[in-house]
């Protein structure tokens, strides 16, 4: 028979096994969403604390998350306030995606495919806010590989369902894309450690302009721009003869200026796809193949870098 002590060990190492998979974060959202200090920031912003379907409610949760988590993060393991954080920005990161869509497609009507002055300000400002969260999103998966995708996917479109509830379909595509795409980039980063290739995570400012990792060379900051598949290099390169012919996986994304410049952008395919992963956050290669990737990758970048001539 196990004693009191032991049995109470064994139901606080439940409780965390549970909280590790979002349960936690997802009872602090729910908390926050009942907090006066809340719904006064909510009216703040001219909108109604009781209608989560508002941009405005939004946008005031994924900031009062922040702040939540700067006053009680004692309370919580480093995992638990990045997932905090994360849930709270859901329903933003939605309603971020859907404007810049909207103003995308304004775009494209347009004669000289051109927003006025206010739409690009506005455009600009959302395009750093999506790319914030980007980056929250490919930062806690390059810090948490051993979670899964169904388990992130379902927590963040559960978070936002109910500022969303007819558009469950759309929601869970939207979310479903964004995190594959960090889960990409957060793996080229572990390739990239593994190769011992040095680089720095892109600032906002830099992402917006390409730059999801930053290589330094001769003093230069080199934007690396990683794709998930060699079809997205091939468009830039207008076709598949360099990839088949010279065997480059990586295309020079030309600044204005036409000429190659360490401002130009390099767009690289890590050389795996989804299959590699499985439901993981991680690849779920053996140690020897993610030793031959990472050596790939690495080449590739530098093939890149002497072509920029830096």
């Amino acid at each position: 028979m196990i004693n009191t002590y032991e049995q109470a060990a064994l139901r606080q190492s439940a409780e965390r096994l549970v909280a590790s998979e979002w349960s936690e974060a997802t009872k602090a959202v729910e908390a926050m969403t009942n907090d006066e200090l809340f719904k006064e920031s909510v009216v703040h912003l001219k909108a109604n604390p009781n209608d989560p379907s508002t941009p405005e409610y939004a946008k005031a949760l994924a900031g009062y998350a922040v702040d939540y988590c700067k006053i009680y993060g004692d309370g919580f393991s480093d995992k638990t306030e990045d997932e905090i954080i994360l849930l709270a920005g859901a329903p933003n990161f939605f309603h971020l995606q859907n404007r810049i869509d909207d103003l995308e497609k304004e775009k494209r009507q347009q004669s000289n495919r051109r927003l006025d002055k206010p739409q690009w300000e506005e455009y600009k400002q959302l395009k750093k806010e999506l790319v914030g969260y980007n980056q929250l999103l490919s930062d806690f998966i390059y810090n948490n590989p051993d979670g899964t995708m169904s388990d992130l996917n379902q927590a963040l479109t559960e978070q936002a369902i109910t500022s969303f509830p007819k558009h469950a379909e759309q929601l869970f595509s939207t979310i479903t894309q964004e995190t594959r795409g960090a889960r990409t980039e957060a793996a080229s980063r572990r390739l990239l450690d593994i190769a011992h290739v040095p680089y720095e995570r892109g600032t906002v400012y830099e992402d917006t302009r390409g730059g999801d990792i930053i290589i330094i060379f001769n003093n230069k900051r080199i934007k690396v721009d990683i794709k998930s598949s060699l079809d997205q290099i091939a468009k830039i390169n207008d076709g598949y003869d360099d990839t088949y012919e010279h065997k480059k996986a990586y295309a020079i994304s030309k600044s204005p200026r036409g000429r190659k410049t360490a401002d130009d952008v390099i767009a690289i395919f890590p050389g795996f796809t989804d299959r590699d992963f499985g439901d993981s956050l991680n690849l779920q290669l053996d140690s020897a193949t993610l030793q031959e990737r990472s050596n790939m990758l690495a080449a590739q970048l530098m093939r890149a870098i002497r072509e920029l001539n830096v």
